[in-house]
């Protein structure tokens, strides 16, 4: 049995006006919007590469029916990550489980900047699970 696993981005458009909110979470306020986005260091390949190669999927013995992740946390204005949120997930708690500690683990990021200063940005991140036998 071989797991791939594809990896959509999404990306926010430079915006000139920085909306923040106060984050339920962790009571920290946390940019919405921001002029410059978080990037994973080496940039969007280096992330796909890091999925790839770190999402350890438990061996089920029926893959659930939805098969993506939808995962959201913040990149502090340090670069780490923190306050992970499964938005959607798969089902299974075992998947969503794994996919949360791959963020967890994740290391530093280049954090988003508004004004030219670091914030605290969410970002949003969909991973699609697929299964091939």
């Amino acid at each position: 049995m071989k797991i791939s696993v594809t990896v959509f981005l999404l990306f926010a458009s430079s915006l000139i006006f920085c909306q923040t909110k106060l984050d339920s979470i962790s009571g920290k306020q946390v940019a919405t919007e921001v002029e410059s986005m978080p990037v994973f260091p080496g940039g969007t390949n280096e992330l796909m590469k890091y999925i790839s190669k770190n999402l350890v999927l438990p061996v089920l013995k029926e893959y659930p029916p939805n098969a993506s992740v939808y995962v959201r946390f913040i990149i502090n204005s340090d670069g780490k990550v923190s306050d992970v949120k499964i938005i959607n997930g798969t089902g299974n708690y075992e998947v969503d489980n794994a996919v949360k500690n791959l963020i967890l683990n994740m290391p530093d990021w280049v954090p988003g900047t508004q004004k030219g200063k670091p914030v605290n940005c969410f970002y949003n991140l969909p991973i699609s699970c697929i299964k091939y036998k």
